[in-house]
């Protein structure tokens, strides 16, 4: 039982790390990432630059953007949109047309980018993982084919202590482009008395190009919790807020709110905030494994709080790369 457990989260480290091979179905619990000296795998170096992508003539075009970034996204080294050839563009070509980078595994992990490189031989957790649209891609980077409007994030970070979760520094991703070319609609559930807030979002989201509704979560059918993308506005009482925080850990949340105070994952506690945080949907019958639909939360201690919250949504510039954030008085605080 315990080789089985070690195997898969084994699988886990490899995705999120930008190496994997063929993609497999497998039913896995989201938990602490394994450390890599249990892969047994010899580190080969490759140094590649600037590689040109697609674009030849009669074949069809799309742009996407890339970012990298360092520690949860508290720094930027790059962010710019390319023009990649649509249906054959890895996200490893992709970052290799941005950015110098260094792989290893025979070439399909990110070993180093811009100089920035692993220090896992040297004793430490920290590597780098990307996401797209804000989910952790699950499978490697040299298996991810592009889709027009695709965000990809290459973060550099310790891992130790975090494990797969989506995250909101891609917004208004994933609820424009979706995940691996699949878009799911939108629906934004507001506690009672959110509604004008929930209507805002919705414009905002629509001016980007998003499918969206507004719901109260008694109107929900059950098909919609399972498939669509779900933007969560009210106070830890809400009936899917309160679900979501029950099982904080288990999805692996940055942070939450736990008697009437915001809590984070480091350690922090803030009292009366606003928490914004992403999780693939708790309420997919294929579970939270599978990068279909996000849940996105706005959540606060009072309504003032929740307010904030809303406006950091409409004007999300503090948030870009982010993995979390509480919102106090009046603060973006990142987390972690």
């Amino acid at each position: 039982m315990t080789g089985k457990k070690t195997a898969v989260l084994i699988f886990i480290l490899l995705c999120v790390c930008g190496c994997v091979g063929e993609k497999t179905p497998v039913e896995v619990s989201q938990t602490t990432q394994l450390n890599q000296t249990q892969q047994g795998f010899e580190l080969t170096e490759q140094i590649e630059t600037g590689e040109t992508v697609g674009g030849g003539e009669g074949e069809e075009t799309a742009n996407v953007r890339v970012a990298v970034t360092l520690d949860f996204g508290d720094r930027v080294l790059l962010d710019k949109e390319i023009e990649i050839e649509e249906g054959k563009t890895t996200a490893m070509d992709a970052l290799k047309k941005v950015a110098s980078v260094q792989t290893a595994y025979g070439g399909g992990f990110v070993e180093a980018i811009n100089g920035h490189e692993s220090l896992f031989k040297m004793g430490e957790k920290v590597d780098w993982f990307y996401t797209i649209n804000g989910f952790v891609a699950e499978v490697g980077a040299t298996q991810y084919i592009l889709h027009p409007g695709d965000f990809e994030i290459w973060d550099y970070h310790a891992w130790d202590s975090y494990g797969k979760v989506a995250i909101i520094g891609a917004y208004p991703e994933p609820f424009v482009h979706g995940y691996n070319g699949m878009v799911r609609d939108t629906i934004i559930v507001y506690q009672n008395g959110f509604d004008e807030d929930a209507e805002k979002i919705k414009k905002y989201l629509e001016s980007a190009g998003a499918s969206v509704k507004v719901k109260r979560w008694d109107e929900l059918k059950d098909y919609e919790k399972e498939k669509d993308n779900l933007i969560l506005i009210g106070d830890a009482s809400f009936e899917p807020v309160s679900h979501i925080f029950s099982i904080a850990q288990r999805l692996n949340l940055y942070a939450y709110i736990e008697n009437e105070n915001v809590v984070t994952v480091d350690g922090r506690e803030y009292g009366d905030g606003c928490v914004i945080v992403a999780v693939n949907s708790p309420w997919n019958p294929k579970g939270t494994v599978v990068n279909e639909n996000m849940v996105m939360v706005v959540a606060g201690t009072a309504a003032e709080e929740i307010e904030d919250g809303v406006n950091v949504l409409l004007n999300p510039d503090e948030i870009r790369y982010r993995y979390a954030c509480v919102v106090v008085n009046g603060e973006v605080i990142p987390v972690p």
